[in-house]
This record gives C-alpha cells, sequence and structure tokens, in this order.
C-alpha cells in the first residue's frame, strides 16, 4: 500500500502527535515498517506451516492489514532492565499468546537483552536447531569477575557456540528468512520501536535493490547487512548513530568490486 496517499492521512497525523515522527514522510515509513514486519511474518507462518504438513493460517485482508499498521501499539517497548528479579505475579484469565515464538540460544537472547549485534545464523533453521534442548551445559558459559568496593562479584555469561557463522558466510536466501525471526525476538526483548523500524526499512531496501538481479548481487547485499548492520551498533556505542536505511550506493559497487 502507499502510506503516502491521502487513505492514511489520519493514520500519520496520529503518528506525528504521538511524537512517533516529525513529518509526513516518517510517518509514511513508519506504516510501511510496520506493514512489512506483518508480511514477514504471516509469511514465516506459511513457510513453517507447510514444512510442518499443517495448513496454513487464513492471510489477514488488506483492510485488516491497514487497520493494524496505522493502529500501532499502545505501549512503549523502551523496558528498563533489571537483573535477579523475582517471578511476577500471575495475572489470572490472561491467555497465553497466540503464537509461539521459537527458542533461540542464550547467546543470542543474552545479546538482544543488552541491545548488542547479534548475528542472524542464530534465526537461521541451523541455529534454532542448536536451541532446542538448550540448557547452557557447563563449558559454554564465559566466567566474569566484577568488584564494588569490598565485593567481589562472579558471575556467568553464555557464550558462543563453536560453529556458530559470522553474517558474512549465509546466503541471501538464509538472510531473508531469517530477518523476520531476530525481529520478532528483539520485540520481545525490549528494543525501541524506532530501531526496529529502521531494522526493518534495512532489510526491505536491501530485498528490493536491482544490485540483486546483477551477476554475484546476492552475494553484495550478504556482505552489505553483515558490514553495515554491525557498524550501526558501534555506531550507537560511540553515541554517532547513523540511518541504517539509507543504502550506501558507492559501499555496494565497492564489494561487488571486492567479490
Amino acid at each position: 500500500p502507499d502510506f503516502t496517499s491521502w487513505e492514511f492521512e489520519l493514520a500519520r497525523e496520529a503518528i506525528i502527535e504521538k511524537g512517533q515522527a516529525d513529518d509526513e514522510q516518517q510517518a509514511a515509513d513508519h506504516l510501511l515498517a510496520r506493514w512489512w514486519r506483518m508480511q514477514e511474518e504471516e509469511g514465516r507462518q506459511r513457510r513453517e506451516s507447510r514444512e510442518r504438513g499443517m495448513p496454513p493460517r487464513p492471510q489477514r485482508s488488506s483492510s485488516h492489514t491497514r487497520s493494524e499498521a496505522a493502529g500501532g501499539e499502545a505501549s512503549s517497548r523502551n523496558k528498563e532492565k533489571s537483573k535477579g528479579k523475582a517471578l511476577p505475579a500471575i495475572p489470572r484469565g490472561v491467555p497465553p499468546p497466540k503464537e509461539f515464538l521459537r527458542p533461540i540460544l542464550p547467546y543470542a537472547r543474552a545479546r538482544l537483552r543488552d541491545l548488542k549485534h547479534v548475528d542472524l545464523f542464530y534465526f537461521t533453521e541451523e541455529g534454532l536447531k542448536l536451541a532446542v534442548g538448550d540448557t547452557g551445559p557447563t563449558g559454554e558459559e564465559s566466567f566474569t569477575l566484577s568488584q564494588s568496593d569490598a565485593t567481589i562479584t562472579l558471575s556467568t555469561a553464555p557464550k558462543a557456540p563453536r560453529h556458530a557463522k559470522q553474517d558474512e558466510h549465509l546466503s541471501w536466501d538464509q538472510v531473508s528468512k531469517a530477518k523476520a525471526l531476530f525481529l520478532r525476538h528483539a520485540e520481545a526483548e525490549g528494543w525501541a520501536d524506532e530501531h526496529l523500524e529502521v531494522l526493518a526499512l534495512f532489510f526491505l531496501a536491501l530485498d528490493n535493490h536491482p544490485i540483486r538481479s546483477e551477476p554475484l548481487g546476492n552475494e553484495v547485499v550478504v556482505r552489505y547487512q553483515a558490514q553495515y548492520r554491525r557498524q550501526w551498533h558501534v555506531s550507537m556505542d560511540r553515541n554517532k548513530p547513523f540511518d541504517l536505511s539509507i543504502i550506501n550506493e558507492q559501499a555496494l559497487r565497492d564489494i561487488r568490486a571486492e567479490l
């Protein structure tokens, strides 16, 4: 759908009023990113249903999709991290989630919880199989010593598995299938809406880039995705972030020349 059209004028105004966008174009991008994430999730569910031999869930109508994209989530996902908290009280009468979020390795979940870069390998079928039955065995954890006043604390953190792959070594098909689950897990771990939207637009721009139709085009976007998503996290750590959804055309040409 064309989110810059008059049909979505009220939706764009509502987003601007909520402070989620500064102008009409940003509001349209906000709607496009949300719509794309829903389409990616529906496609993932259909693929999983086919693999399991189950009938796919009926696809939502375009009007329903538009209303969801325009409505937005009411609550902010900027959750404050806390360590060592007790289990929450059980809200009686609240049903379980409608969808099952496939588990990922503790290492990947910890990276997401800390808002750190994590390779898409952990969201591929190969990475998801490693997570099945994983309980953090001895030898898969690293130890950290920290000192505060007169207290020394020994803490453990999940360790990356030996057979994990960096994004540069994935195929575009693997990247394309893994990104939807990656975004869902990032959302579940409390990533901010603006970060999720930039990432969604980033993947969408690469997925539709004309260079993919050229020789080695998929290899080019795979390497670009790996390098620039990693650099995006580094830039935020340095408090100098950039708009990841803007594709650096010169960088794409440079990567193609290297291959």
